[in-house]
């Protein structure tokens, strides 16, 4: 009976630490995400700041990532904050096609390629 209550104390306590190693990329991303601003409703000094300490977290504490993920967390970022300009401005060098929840889906589930490496792979 012992050894069962050992068993279930480290394996809670493996849990904790899990989650403490991973709460601060948690809560950075979190408080990256809530400070978001569309891009066209700041000077693009702050807005090319923003997307480099975005790319940056991302990049170092998810070098695994596929890069068309990446991308569709991006777009997704703006979809949720209805940042028509700049989704506008992407549609311009996407044919014309106006990112939305369905071309999220299909950028997230492109399968890893030459053509969709990870993070790591272009940094």
């Amino acid at each position: 009976m012992k050894n069962k209550h050992k068993i279930y104390y480290i394996l809670v306590l493996t849990l904790f630490i899990l989650i403490l190693s991973y709460l601060p990329n948690f809560i950075f991303e979190y408080r990256l995400n809530k400070g978001f601003i569309c891009p066209e409703k700041q000077t693009p000094e702050k807005a090319d700041t923003y997307l480099y300490k975005y790319t940056k977290f991302y990049m170092e504490n998810y070098p695994n990532m596929t890069f068309s993920n990446f991308l569709s967390k991006r777009i997704n970022l703006l979809i949720s904050n209805k940042c028509m300009e700049t989704l506008h401005n992407l549609a311009e060098s996407n044919n014309g096609m106006i990112p939305n929840q369905n071309s999220v889906r299909e950028l997230k589930n492109k399968p890893y390629g030459p053509e969709n490496l990870t993070l790591k792979e272009i940094n």
